[in-house]
């Protein structure tokens, strides 16, 4: 729907906007200023957040350190609450209420961000809802001191089990700790792991030493037995094959010495045997050397003998290097294990020290609570005098209007959705796609014959713009017969087509208009003519069979064919008051109209009556009741359909559309009926 499609629906329903704006609004009026009047009285309590805390523990569910605002209101809400406000009511202020009234007259309210509760209580009495304020607030203090006190003395109760609990601990604690020192014999854990710290250190800085020192004996030996073109001794030693082999054995042998010395200790089997095979191959290696051995400088010699006797010696010394490291590096892995069992033991003794000490002062602190008798709550303003409520609605008004108005468009536009009806002639061109030749207004005092009203009235106007139409649109189609139907009994299509007749003859036209509703004909009564012969009598052959047999009584020879003439047609013809304007009725009402009007007779009537108009209207049945206007189609040259405003479905005009358009007969247009004048 566009924009205007809405302003048309709102002005078509703008009586229901009307009354729904006028219930909505004068409900709330009548609530505003018929309803009592009301007391309000209010008071207001101050929580002091720093009340328990001095008793909070690392137990957050002993005490609790703050109980919510949110939570205070509901308990000031609850029945137990208003049992208390009815006993300080009753025995203090003599004034007797059931709880149920209780609850519904006390509420509660806080602001975020705020430590202030607002008790209000809200009567019809001033006075009582004075003293029910008064008295909640009273019932609250109350209810803060007993649970103050009383989360004392629970805190009390679970800090000294506490402290037994903690007492016990530090005392375990402590004796652990005594028997770990006892049983290690430790005195000072960190003393002696710096010393060894210094051992591994200076292990590693010996090695170093006693590396340099024999790369730097080795490069001495070198430099005595190199020189002149007589080798010297050792070089003859250091070519000779046998020494060589040994050689490498004897390197090959003291690799895997070093290898062992940093897994096993001098002592191990196979650290033993392996240094008796170095041994070993020591003596052959010397005993091969002198059997070479020729001359050699004597001084030299003797240097030679005492820097190997040093490389012998560092090398040997090296050898026990990685067993003393070894032995230090397990003796620190030791120490540092028995160092964090020793931490843990004193980190366990401090804790249990300080959380002893700690519930020492909270059981000091839960004592002195326990002895006072103020709560965290504090009375900031008690009411005294109730002030009178605004009655609900008054402040309302604008928004009941609002509302009121919501509710007519929405209602309004609801009932136009649900409204699957054709009343408007956009409507026949959205949904069925027909022209539209003319909208009769809905009249209530005006008579609904046109020559029963002013040539001026709105009826005239309505039905000359039809007639004006049908004219435009049987020139374009060549037609000259029409038959008016509709889809439902009673909408208004007799009526219709008999002032269709009757404004075409007005304008010069020679019209025959045709009752063709041979079930419920009324075109005789409009017209007040006589119904005894017509449209049936034509159909079954009776006026050509009585034409026939008078020719027999006054000639004595009958007819050689009975054929429907212009005579017996004019014999069934009916004058009008209106120039111009004849009328077939439908004559009795036969029992079998469908086989009457299948017959060939029909046919023959309107080529006849072609001949004595230029346009034949015909009335037939509502199409959804019978088939009349079906067979109508099959001999007429176009038809013209009648929808009531507001009464057909879309539905069904299209599937009276679609009835017609599976026959020959053209759909001239659509006439809707009873429309209203606004639309």
């Amino acid at each position: 729907m566009e924009l205007h499609d809405y302003l048309a629906v709102l002005l078509r329903r703008k009586w229901i906007i009307a009354y729904a704006f006028a219930a909505v609004f004068l409900t709330n009026i009548a609530l505003a200023f018929l309803q009592p009047q009301s007391y309000q009285a209010v008071s207001r309590v101050m929580i002091e957040q720093t009340g328990l805390e001095v008793m909070l523990l690392s137990e957050p569910a002993a005490v609790p350190k703050w109980v919510s605002l949110e939570t205070r209101a509901a308990i000031i809400r609850s029945y137990p609450f208003a049992l208390r406000i009815q006993k300080i009511l009753s025995e203090e202020r003599k004034i007797f209420l059931t709880t149920a009234e209780i609850q519904a007259s006390i509420s509660c309210r806080f602001q975020q961000g705020s430590e202030i509760i607002e008790i209000a209580a809200v009567n019809q009495n001033r006075d009582l809802a004075s003293a029910l304020s008064a008295g909640a607030t009273d019932a609250f203090i109350q209810y803060n001191k007993e649970t103050t006190s009383q989360e004392a003395v629970n805190a009390r109760t679970f800090i000294e089990g506490r402290l037994d609990l903690v007492r016990k601990q530090m005392a375990g604690a402590q004796m652990d700790l005594q028997r770990f020192l006892q049983k290690e014999n430790i005195r000072n854990l960190d003393s002696e792991l710096d010393s060894l710290h210094a051992k591994m250190l200076e292990y590693d800085n010996e090695r170093k030493s006693l590396q340099n020192k024999i790369a730097a004996n080795e490069l001495r030996i070198r430099g005595l037995t190199g020189g002149s073109a007589g080798e010297p001794l050792e070089e003859r030693r250091f070519h000779d094959p046998v020494l060589s082999r040994l050689r490498d054995k004897l390197i090959t042998l003291e690799t895997s010495l070093n290898t062992l010395l940093v897994k096993y200790t001098p002592r191990h089997p196979r650290v033993l045997a392996l240094q008796s095979q170095i041994q070993g191959i020591r003596r052959q290696m010397q005993g091969h050397s002198s059997e070479i051995a020729d001359f050699q400088d004597p001084t030299i010699l003797a240097k030679i003998q005492e820097l190997r006797s040093d490389i012998a010696v560092g090398k040997e010394r090296m050898a026990h290097i990685p067993a003393d490291t070894l032995a230090v590096k397990k003796r620190i892995a030791e120490l540092a294990s028995k160092r964090q069992i020793y931490g843990d033991l004193q980190r366990r003794l401090s804790s249990a020290d300080k959380t002893y000490h700690t519930l020492i002062e909270k059981v000091e602190d839960a004592r002195i609570r326990e002895s006072m008798t103020v709560g965290d709550a504090k009375v900031i303003e008690k009411a005294q005098s109730a002030i009178p409520l605004q009655k609900a609605g008054r402040n309302l008004l604008g928004l009941s209007a609002a509302l009121g108005l919501l509710l007519g468009l929405g209602t309004a536009v609801l009932l136009e959705y649900v409204d699957n009806t054709i009343k408007t002639s956009d409507e026949v061109k959205r949904y069925l796609s027909l022209p539209v030749l003319g909208m009769i207004p809905h009249l209530e005092k005006e008579s609904p014959i046109v020559s029963e009203s002013a040539l001026k009235s709105s009826l005239n106007e309505a039905y000359q713009a039809i007639c004006f139409a049908i004219e435009h649109g049987t020139l374009e189609l060549g037609a000259r017969t029409l038959f008016v139907t509709s889809c439902k009994q009673g909408e208004g299509k007799t009526t219709i087509v008999c002032n269709m007749a009757i404004s075409m003859a007005r304008t010069g036209e020679k019209v025959i208009l045709i009752d063709g509703d041979l079930r419920r004909p009324r075109v005789h009564h409009v017209f007040r003519v006589e119904n005894d012969l017509g449209l049936s009598n034509i159909l079954r052959g009776e006026l050509e069979a009585e034409r026939a047999l008078s020719k027999l009584t006054s000639e004595g020879t009958l007819p050689r064919g009975l054929e429907l003439s212009e005579e017996d047609v004019d014999r069934a013809l009916k004058a009008t008051q209106i120039e111009g304007l004849s009328v077939l009725t439908s004559g009795p009402v036969p029992p079998n109209p469908i086989e009457l009007l299948k017959s060939g007779n029909l046919r023959s009537l309107i080529e006849i009556l072609k001949k004595k108009a230029n346009i034949i209207l015909v009335d037939t049945p509502p199409a959804e009741m019978v088939v009349d206007a079906m067979v109508m189609a099959s001999v007429l040259d176009a038809s013209v359909l009648i929808l009531e405003s507001g009464r057909i479905t879309r539905k069904e005009a299209d599937d009276l559309k679609q009835m017609f358009l599976t026959t020959e007969s053209s759909i001239l247009g659509v006439v809707i009926n009873s429309a209203s004048v606004e639309r």
